[in-house]
């Protein structure tokens, strides 16, 4: 039901996604309870996603450092992200309705004016100081704070996060149309090969494919295309054997195009096998043997 259906309300749309309020939030919260409403709500915008970058704090977290803050000088609501603005305006307006038919929505610099559609009017509240917890700290560089305060946060955030799969590429290089003269890499200090690759730069790739591409040039200096995608698999990354987490990579084979071959990033030598006349003492990483069996059988014509 509705507070009061005459009474005027203003509604503050914000993240507040800071371990502490800013100056800039203060500023922008002094302008929103400097406004001549009744009453004054601050709705909390919830990721869909949880402990991101952008997105570390939960809802409750948020709630307490700001009445904290401000006590009840305003009440302080959540509403959840969505994938349309139109949806999520929607939302928006049917929870302002349930407090009353006269409200005005506020936000920081515009932000909420660009995905608001809705039928309420919008006013951006301007701030002259930092809103931005990364834009501060790339400002001042890394903070002060109570060590143990701050090791505590760190491992409340690492509990809050999804098991996580990370995304690799395995390239699988050939230098011969028939696809039986195979590069292989071998790192620094390890005794057997492995394929080339690593991880998907979401970043700079645009698919598994661009990240083969770019992983093959950097790693060997060769001009690469992909030629096929000859599926995942789980890898027993020791760096990972004790955690959570796990690395699940495509492999893919490709045909080289270019470029001379030269060790490089952290490839310490490159070698050309022959898959149908392999050497007895060649041996591949443990964890990349079911690959490297799978371009055998390939390119003997097995499968």
């Amino acid at each position: 039901m509705k507070d009061n259906s005459n009474k005027s309300v203003g509604v503050l749309v914000g993240r507040f996604q800071t371990p502490v309020l800013l100056d800039g939030h203060r500023e922008v919260i002094a302008k929103f309870l400097a406004t001549k409403h009744e009453k004054h709500v601050v709705i909390l915008g919830i990721p869909a996603t949880k402990a991101t970058r952008n997105n570390p704090f939960d809802f409750n977290s948020r709630k307490r450092m700001l009445q904290n803050e401000y006590g009840s000088q305003f009440d302080i609501m959540y509403l959840k992200d969505c994938n349309d603005d139109a949806e999520w305006s929607r939302q928006l307006d049917g929870m302002i309705a349930q407090m009353s038919d006269k409200a005005t929505i506020y936000g920081v610099e515009g932000n909420v004016a660009s995905k608001y559609h809705g039928a309420y009017d919008v006013v951006s509240l301007e701030t002259t100081a930092y809103s931005n917890w990364q834009e501060l700290c790339k400002s001042q560089g890394r903070m002060q704070y109570d060590l143990e305060s701050w090791m505590q946060g760190v491992a409340w955030a690492t509990q809050q996060r999804y098991p996580t799969a990370y995304a690799t590429v395995d390239c699988a290089i050939f230098d011969d149309d028939a696809m039986t003269k195979l590069w292989m890499a071998r790192k620094p200090q390890e005794p057997c090969y492995r394929f080339v690759g690593g991880f998907v730069d979401p970043l700079k790739d645009d698919s598994h494919e661009d990240a083969a591409v770019r992983e093959a040039k950097e790693e060997t200096c060769m001009d690469c295309r992909v030629v096929k995608y000859l599926g995942s698999f789980k890898i027993d990354d020791w760096r990972y054997r004790d955690e959570s987490d796990r690395i699940i990579t495509s492999l893919f084979a490709m045909a080289r195009e270019g470029g001379v071959p030269k060790p490089h990033d952290d490839i310490g030598e490159l070698k050309l096998v022959d898959l149908l006349d392999i050497p007895k003492d060649f041996k591949v990483m443990p964890e990349h043997v079911a690959m490297f069996d799978r371009i055998v059988r390939m390119s003997r014509g097995e499968e």
